[in-house]
């Protein structure tokens, strides 16, 4: 997996790239319509790395962090996930329904509808817009929403879908707010395989299995 990890340099990432300004730019357009006021999300990043890897090299370890999952099947098979650090869910939280829980423990069910909503949104904003451009069919599944350190959420994602040794797409997010507000998340890509080297053919690149 690390010599196919070796494949996907500027070019290939360039492309994902491309894909996700269109597709978290659809998502915008969503949240928008969900906040009632413009939203931007920004893609300042985007690399490839192995999932094993991503609790080191993500957002900073030790920070409470609100993750919403999204496993995906089809043409491309795979789990998509949002991730907002406890500060920057909370002040969503407050925007969209002018409360924000204290801790982890204060989230009601409302609070976790609310978010796990975004996360959809994000999510499916993304595979939507890789479907459109590849004609692959991408078929996003329930999403369920997690609340731990980073480092917690990606282990207990790496176990639970085994996917230590796949290769994940990892999207620096930025939502900005019409009133000059911007917060950070992070949104991880992690097709199987077969799946990735599918989807990248289908943009055109060489890339081998």
């Amino acid at each position: 997996m690390a010599e196919f990890l070796d494949q996907l340099g500027e070019i290939e990432l360039s492309a994902v790239h491309e894909i996700a300004n269109i597709g978290l730019g659809n998502a915008a357009t969503s949240l928008s319509t969900l906040l009632g006021r413009t939203v931007h999300i920004e893609v300042p990043q985007v690399s490839a790395r192995l999932v094993g890897a991503l609790a080191h090299e993500t957002l900073e370890a030790g920070i409470v962090t609100v993750g919403v999952l999204m496993p995906f099947d089809g043409d491309v098979e795979g789990t998509m996930a949002f991730f907002f650090p406890w500060e920057a869910a909370a002040e969503l939280w407050e925007t969209l329904i002018g409360a924000k829980p204290e801790g982890p423990c204060d989230i009601d069910e409302m609070a976790a509808s609310v978010m796990i909503e975004v996360g959809n949104m994000v999510c499916s904003g993304f595979l939507n817009s890789v479907a459109e451009l590849t004609n692959l069919g991408m078929y996003a599944t329930p999403p369920a929403m997690g609340v731990d350190f980073m480092e917690s959420l990606l282990a207990t994602l790496d176990v639970e879908a085994e996917l230590n040794m796949r290769v994940a797409l990892t999207i620096n997010t930025r939502l900005h707010g019409a009133d000059g507000s911007a917060l950070e998340g992070m949104c991880l890509v992690i097709p199987s395989q077969e799946g990735l080297v599918k989807l990248l053919q289908s943009l055109g690149l060489e890339v081998a299995a």
